[in-house]
C-alpha cells in the first residue's frame, strides 16, 4: 500500500472532521446570540472557524499534489448522470493518471496514480488499494 493512500485517507478524514466542527460552531453561534449579548465568546468561535477554514485550504492543496489510485464505478456514474466513457469523464474532472485499467467483470475501471483530486470526489470514484501487476 503507497505511504499517499494513507496520507490522503488521513487528510479526508481531517478534512471531513474540520467542516463538521465549522458546522457545529456556527450552529452554536446562531443559538448562543439568541440567548446572549456576550460577544467575546462569538469572536472566538468565529476565529476557530477561520483556522479551521485555512487548514481544510492547506489540506485540499495537499490532496491535490497526492498520487492515489481510483476506482470508477460504472454503474454509479451512469445513475449519477455520466454517461461519457470513464477516461473522458475522468479528464473532465482534470484528475491525471498514470494508467486506466478496464474491469470488464466488475464494470469499473481502475485508474493508478491519480493526481489533482476536485475538493469533492464524486460517489461514483473511490480510493482503492492496487499493488501493480
Amino acid at each position: 500500500m503507497s505511504e499517499d493512500y494513507y496520507r490522503c485517507r488521513n487528510l479526508i478524514h481531517l478534512k471531513k472532521f474540520l467542516e463538521n466542527e465549522n458546522k457545529t460552531i456556527l450552529m452554536g453561534i446562531k443559538i448562543f446570540n439568541k440567548s446572549s449579548s456576550d460577544k467575546t465568546s462569538e469572536r472566538i468561535c468565529k476565529k476557530i472557524v477561520d483556522g479551521n477554514k485555512n487548514i481544510i485550504c492547506e489540506i485540499q492543496l495537499e490532496l491535490r499534489r497526492l498520487k492515489v489510485n481510483l476506482r470508477f464505478r460504472m454503474h454509479e456514474a451512469i445513475a449519477a448522470g455520466f454517461k461519457s466513457h470513464p477516461e473522458k469523464v475522468m479528464k473532465d474532472f482534470d484528475i491525471s493518471y498514470k494508467e486506466g485499467i478496464p474491469q470488464s467483470l466488475g464494470d469499473q475501471w481502475w485508474f493508478i496514480d491519480c493526481e489533482n483530486l476536485p475538493e469533492k470526489l464524486p460517489d461514483f470514484l473511490e480510493f482503492m488499494e492496487y499493488e501493480g501487476t
